[in-house]
């Protein structure tokens, strides 16, 4: 049967997330490693790619690997059913795609894990927004998106 690949949802977040000159220093090596690591599709391909840029490049870079855990988050989001993540300095929201619903027992088990940090809307789309208590910066944000979307995955 033919693989489908799954439409991974946005990941808007302020973060530097590149691959260095210094690092990578051919452009059309860095063309096609943007083009693959575009095309990940799951936290376990996003592992793959990390140790095979270990193993060609050496250990990489904050920018480099700030990259691949924006993949992971994304293939995260769409597990989670996640139509668009916005990550600030004071939290992150997950927007589901439009006619998904969280079911009272699962708003609840998040709620637990979460406390009075989380809050859920049904406006346009149902989201669920993670409060930060002070700002995070850019790694915080992607380590709170990361922890919400197992947490809606998982529950």
């Amino acid at each position: 049967q033919p693989i489908r690949a799954r439409r991974l949802p946005l990941f808007e977040i302020a973060a530097e997330a590149y691959i260095p000159e210094q690092y990578v220093t051919s452009e059309t090596q860095k063309i096609t490693l943007y083009k693959r690591i575009a095309g990940l599709q799951s936290e376990e391909e996003a592992g793959e790619m990390l140790a095979e840029l270990k193993d060609r490049f050496g250990e990489p870079p904050a920018p480099v690997r700030r990259l691949l855990d924006v993949m992971r988050v994304r293939a995260l989001g769409a597990e989670a059913g996640a139509r668009r993540i916005v990550g600030g300095k004071n939290g992150v929201t997950v927007e589901l795609e439009s006619g998904r619903q969280l079911e009272r027992g699962r708003r609840e088990a998040l709620s637990q894990a979460f406390g009075d940090r989380l809050t859920f809307e049904w406006k346009e789309t149902p989201s669920v927004t993670c409060r930060f208590e002070g700002h995070a910066d850019e790694n915080a944000v992607i380590a709170a998106a990361q922890q919400l979307l197992r947490a809606l995955v998982e529950v």
